[in-house]
Parts: structure tokens; C-alpha cells; sequence
């Protein structure tokens, strides 16, 4: 992954960091490790096409369909994504710990469905687990 940009937003703890890189979230670096890895579908739809994230991830051994089965939390009917259970094999290349499926089945804005991505994480940022870092892939831009 190369770093292209960085800002820092300060927050009540210090200081957060959203970094904008470029390479393939499939072929990630132990030290480019987070905690959730978002992925956006079709509702109910995990089909790994080959020009996919889905179809990416299935092609170095992790089924989106086989997480969406055993759901950890769904938060589709509020904010159009949900959380897998913890990925316990690490597969290489493949450096997070959960998915966060975004499957939006209303119409809006981009900034509209990037908000519900970021509403959906809010609750798993203090939990027992939590999620405080992710990657993202560009989302709704057509």
C-alpha cells in the first residue's frame, strides 16, 4: 500500500488519522493490518464477480456469502450494512479482522451512504473488540 495523503482531525483522546492509499486491499502488508475491512454489494447479493472486491477476496480463499450466513450484528434496516463475525484464519494478503458489508437499498447521495457506513461503526468503536482502525475501497462512485 503506498500513502498518498494524510489528515489529522484532532478528537477528545488526541488526534485521529484518515490516510488515502493506493494498492490492493487483498495484497496487504502485516503492518497495513485493521481492524474491519468495508465492502460494499448488492442487497443479499455476494456474487465474486471478477472486477470485485467480493470477487478479489473469494479469489484469495474468504467467501463474503459464508460471512453474510452467520451475521455477528445486521444493521441493514438502520444504516444499510452489517458486521461479520471475527475472521479467525488469516489468510495472507488478507489483513483484517472483520468485514463490514455495506448494501444499501435506498436511493440518496454518496455522502448520504458514506455517512450510514461510518453511523453503522459508531457502536463497535467502544465495544469489548473494538473498531478503531478500517479500510475502505472509493464507495459509490458508480
Amino acid at each position: 500500500m503506498i500513502l498518498l495523503d494524510s489528515i489529522e482531525i484532532p478528537v477528545v483522546s488526541g488526534k485521529a488519522t484518515i490516510e488515502l492509499h493506493h494498492g490492493d486491499l487483498t495484497r496487504m502488508q502485516p503492518a497495513d493490518a485493521v481492524d474491519a475491512l468495508v465492502v460494499s454489494a448488492f442487497p443479499d447479493d455476494y456474487e465474486p464477480t471478477p472486477q470485485s472486491l467480493i470477487g478479489a477476496l473469494a479469489a484469495q480463499g474468504l467467501s463474503i456469502e459464508d460471512l453474510a450466513a452467520t451475521k455477528a450484528v445486521d444493521l441493514r434496516t438502520a444504516f444499510s450494512c452489517w458486521l461479520s463475525q471475527p475472521i479467525l484464519k488469516r489468510l495472507p494478503g488478507l489483513e483484517f479482522d472483520r468485514i463490514l458489508c455495506f448494501e444499501s437499498v435506498k436511493a440518496g447521495s454518496a455522502a448520504s451512504h458514506v455517512g450510514d457506513i461510518f453511523r453503522a461503526l459508531a457502536p463497535f468503536m467502544a465495544d469489548s473488540n473494538p473498531i478503531r482502525s478500517i479500510a475502505m475501497p472509493l464507495l459509490t462512485t458508480g
